[in-house]
């Protein structure tokens, strides 16, 4: 579950508590756990 909820879970994280919301290399990283996420989804319901 970790694997596929991570990256969102993260980001839901930094918007709801505005946890390490300023850096850029934070938001690229959430943006990237959520890529891995939405493609790990697209592979298992196919």
């Amino acid at each position: 579950q970790a694997i596929l909820g991570g990256g969102f879970g993260a980001f839901l994280a930094g918007k709801i508590c505005h946890h390490k919301t300023r850096k850029w290399y934070f938001w690229l990283a959430w943006l990237v756990g959520l890529l891995i996420d939405l493609g790990l989804l697209v592979l298992i319901l196919r």
